[in-house]
């Protein structure tokens, strides 16, 4: 019914796992989190059975040290789970239940027979990569960890290790995306995930429009119009400058849709609230403008002003074979920026690669890939007389060489 993997020290024997589906056990920040991956569910269910009929040993304490295996109770529940004791404080221990990863001060505790002790935790401590300003945002704005400490512990992800010892480095996927961006969503734009489901019903995949560009911060950000932006535009604008009677905002809370009076010129926009301050004011994305900005004066958004898509849309470049680096990266958005500025004025038609916000998409300049435009291409140095100028051969027989 078990598997065996053996306990040497307080270290244990894991199995080669680069990619698996798993649930977020225990979450303290992306730094400092527990996985179980699903395919250990069934053997976690069998093992939690199992304690529930072992019988109280009263005596068992006196004997009891740190990093012996238990069975503890868990207090919310009234549950009995494998635990090792970390400390003894007085007439309790402080125990970690091994396959969850959670810890709490227990006074009930029983002998963990041979073998349950011995099948391995099933419970794997992680950290995610390259989350410095996320784990220093959630660390700060206790509304937007509520958020994401909600939404982390209800669904399923797909966790790809880049480490083989605890704690261990991870990515994290959930609906085809990386867990950082749907963080940075929510931190930007005010995208929680309630929002996300929704606008994920706007566009339909493989949709193909003709667009406009309207400014690019990076491969990740730039905004377009399509045929219809005008139309959205002009029906928005005009329920804002002539309506007279609002309904009072009544909840306050990250990513909550809002009509509001912008500070800096005293027109009113439809905005998500980023951040609440005390002054009554509120740091907002504009929905319609890609900017962000602070209001005051909260009301509803209702009928059309509540389901009407942005006028202009974020979008994000989609490079299907681009690995993760970060200089590269940073070169790449670079390039792509150059790019946009260049073709301002050109026909672009782009194709919806993943619905959401920002939406994936493919971008065409006169019909001609932007992805495959700013692609690196291997090439061989040589003939280098200064920095600016050398002579590079692309990595292929049948291209020549050229001067740069």
């Amino acid at each position: 019914m078990f598997q065996y993997v053996y306990f040497t020290g307080d270290k244990l024997n894991t199995m080669k796992i680069k990619c698996c589906d798993a649930y977020i056990t225990y979450f303290y920040s992306f730094k400092n989190f527990y996985i179980q991956r699903k395919n250990d569910q069934q053997a976690i269910q069998d093992i939690t059975t199992s304690l529930q009929l072992l019988e109280n040993e009263d005596s068992m304490s006196v004997s009891m040290k740190p990093g012996d295996l238990v069975a503890a109770k868990y207090e919310n529940d009234g549950l009995w789970y494998r635990a090792k004791i970390l400390n003894i404080e007085e007439n309790a221990f402080m125990v970690q239940f091994i396959d969850y990863g959670n810890s709490e001060l227990s006074s009930n505790l029983k002998i963990l027979p041979e073998k349950i002790a011995y099948c391995r935790a099933m419970a794997y401590h992680c950290m995610l990569d390259d989350v410095d300003h996320e784990e220093y945002v959630i660390s700060t704005v206790n509304d937007i960890y509520d958020i994401i400490f909600d939404f982390i512990g209800s669904i399923e992800v797909i966790v790809t290790f880049l480490s083989d010892e605890e704690t261990y480095l991870v990515n994290m996927k959930w609906d085809d995306r990386c867990i950082k961006t749907l963080v940075n969503n929510i931190i930007s734009y005010g995208i929680t995930p309630k929002t996300y489901e929704t606008l994920k019903e706007i566009d339909q995949p493989g949709a193909k429009m003709a667009v406009n560009l309207i400014y690019a911060q990076s491969i990740n950000e730039f905004y377009v119009e399509t045929e219809d932006s005008k139309e959205i535009q002009t029906k928005i604008e005009c329920i804002l400058e002539n309506e007279t009677v609002w309904e009072p905002l009544t909840e306050y809370k990250i990513g909550k849709m809002a009509i509001a009076k912008s500070i800096t010129d005293s027109r009113w926009y439809r905005v998500r609230l980023l951040m609440i301050h005390e002054e009554g004011e509120c740091t907002c994305y504009f929905i319609d403008y890609g900017v962000q900005d602070k209001c005051s004066e909260f009301y509803e958004a209702v009928g059309y002003l509540k389901s009407a898509p942005p006028f202009i849309k974020l979008c994000s470049l989609h490079i299907p074979t681009m690995k993760k680096n970060e200089k590269l990266f940073e070169c790449l958005s670079k390039s792509f920026y150059n790019e946009m500025e260049q073709c301002k004025n050109k026909k672009m038609t782009m194709t919806v690669v993943k619905t959401g916000e920002p939406i994936v998409v493919e971008l065409f300049v006169d019909d001609f890939n932007v992805a495959k435009l700013i692609k690196p291409i291997p090439v061989i140095v040589f003939n280098v007389i200064h920095l600016n100028i050398l002579t590079v051969q692309v990595n292929s027989p049948s291209r020549p060489s050229c001067n740069i």
